[in-house]
This record gives structure tokens, C-alpha cells and sequence, in this order.
């Protein structure tokens, strides 16, 4: 029994159904009625994942808000009888330069993708340690560490603040029965993130030679955490390559990052709608 944030769209609608067809009961929540009524419809459409239907459970939840995120939690719960997996893809995201973005904008950024972390956390967490079992993973992202070039500031320091939330929750639920993991992906493509939110000349250069991976692929991976939990992951693996000479080499990194990128035709992104 599954539970996941932002699963409307993206790497969460990618994930619910790959867990569907895992045979997993899966409960989404979202934000906007007219992902979960267009991911309900396309599953009713999809011959191939028709029957995963009677097994997909959609919930209108602002994660921001606890209080809907309790009577959520509680009501599957109630349902089931038990919560085994908790996937937090919910995000917000203004890719722009400090003197663009608005104090309201930088705050929410980190209330749904924090907040909204820690109140899923903490309604599901005491349930698995009764129960007995539990696997919680976090969609983080390869910017919590890659501070290379201008326009994300408020998204590397939410996803530096999951790298950090998942990596002490091993610790401290070392002798638990819950588990804990986070997904690192790189650029991703067909995604709101970058259709809506990220220019292109926000993106270097140096982003035209690696791989955008898409929602499937990231995907795979979640759902390979929910199995093997306990640690974090890069995809695609090149990243990883990337990821280690920021940490080893990061001036030359971000001498590397310093020119825009060319058009690339594999991302649809904000630049394309205007």
C-alpha cells in the first residue's frame, strides 16, 4: 500500500504507475483536480493498465496544509489497515534570479517541498513503526549539491535540505523497521519543472553534452528504493561523474557552467511557450 505527493504528474504519475503495475494499491495526492481526473481517465483508456484502475486511489491534498495531510494519511490507513511506502515527489519550483523571484515565491518553494515533507513524514512515520514496516523516499534532485550557475537558489537549498532530512532519518531510524532513501535526478524531461519553470538560458552550456532522462526512467528507480532502501541515487549515472567533480574540482565546474546553453531539442521548456 503506497502512498505518494505530486503523483498527478511527472515523476510521481510515472512512479504510481509503475508501482501499479507492480500490483501495489497506490493513493495520490496532488494539487490540481484536472491532473488527477486526466491520470484516472488515462488509465480507464490504457489497455495495458486498465486493470490497474480499482488499485488507483486519487486525494485533492495540499501538502502545506497538516491537517489535510493527517486526515489523508488517516484515512488510508483506516482503509488499509497499513501505509508500507510513502514517495514525496510534491514540489514548487520559480527558477529565476534573486531580484526576480518574490519573497512569497522563495517561501513556497520550500513549504512544499519541506513542509510538505515533514508533514507527510510525521503522519505516516509512528503507523510504519507499529506496523511494523515502512519504506519512505524522497525526490531530491543533483542541484542539491551542483551550485554552479544562477537562477535556482531556493530549489538547491530545499533539495539540500531533503539530502540532509533523509540522510540523519537513517541514522536516527537505524534500529526501525522503516527505511529511508532518496532519488537524485539530474535534468529531467516532460515535466512541468522545466516546461513551466526553467529557461533555457538558465541552463549552461556544459548541459548540452549530458542526458536528460525521462519520468519512466526515474521511476524505475524509485521504485527499485522502495525495495533496496537505505541510501541515496543519481540518475542517470552520468551525473554522478558531474556530481563528484563539484565536490572535488568546483571552481572549474562552475567555470565550466558560465555560458547559457544552446537549444537543445530533447527538453520542452519555458522558452518554448513564448
Amino acid at each position: 500500500m503506497c502512498l505518494i505527493t505530486g503523483g498527478a504528474g511527472g515523476i510521481g504519475k510515472a512512479t504510481a504507475k509503475a508501482l501499479l503495475r507492480e500490483g501495489d494499491v497506490v493513493h495520490v495526492a496532488d494539487l490540481s483536480r484536472a491532473d488527477l481526473d486526466q491520470f484516472q481517465q488515462e488509465l480507464r483508456t490504457d489497455q495495458h493498465n486498465a486493470s490497474s484502475e480499482d488499485r488507483l486511489h486519487v486525494h485533492y491534498v495540499d501538502v502545506t496544509d497538516r491537517s489535510q495531510v493527517e486526515d489523508w494519511v488517516q484515512c488510508v490507513h483506516t482503509k488499509h489497515g497499513r501505509i508500507d511506502v510513502l514517495v514525496h515527489c510534491a514540489v514548487y519550483a520559480d527558477w529565476n534570479p534573486i531580484e526576480d523571484q518574490s519573497v512569497e515565491s522563495i517561501l513556497r518553494t520550500m513549504s512544499v517541498g519541506f513542509d510538505g515533507m515533514v508533514h507527510c513524514t510525521k503522519s505516516v512515520l509512528p503507523r510504519m513503526i507499529e506496523d511494523g514496516y515502512g519504506r519512505i523516499v524522497y525526490l531530491s534532485s543533483v542541484a542539491s549539491t551542483m551550485h554552479l550557475f544562477k537562477g535556482y537558489a531556493a530549489y538547491a537549498a530545499l533539495k539540500s535540505a531533503t539530502d540532509a532530512w533523509s540522510n540523519i532519518l537513517r541514522i536516527d531510524l537505524r534500529d526501525s523497521p522503516v527505511k529511508i532513501a532518496n532519488v537524485r535526478p539530474g535534468i529531467v524531461k516532460d515535466t512541468n519543472l522545466f516546461r513551466r519553470h526553467v529557461s533555457r538560458t538558465h541552463l549552461p552550456r556544459l548541459f548540452d553534452w549530458l542526458p536528460a532522462a525521462d519520468p519512466e526512467t526515474i521511476a524505475k528507480t524509485i521504485v527499485k528504493a522502495t525495495h533496496r532502501s537505505n541510501r541515496s541515487y543519481v540518475v542517470p549515472w552520468t551525473y554522478r561523474v558531474l556530481d563528484f567533480s563539484t565536490r572535488c574540482l568546483p571552481g572549474v565546474s562552475r567555470w565550466l557552467c558560465r555560458w547559457g546553453t544552446a537549444q537543445r531539442t530533447d527538453l520542452q521548456m519555458k522558452d518554448d511557450d513564448q
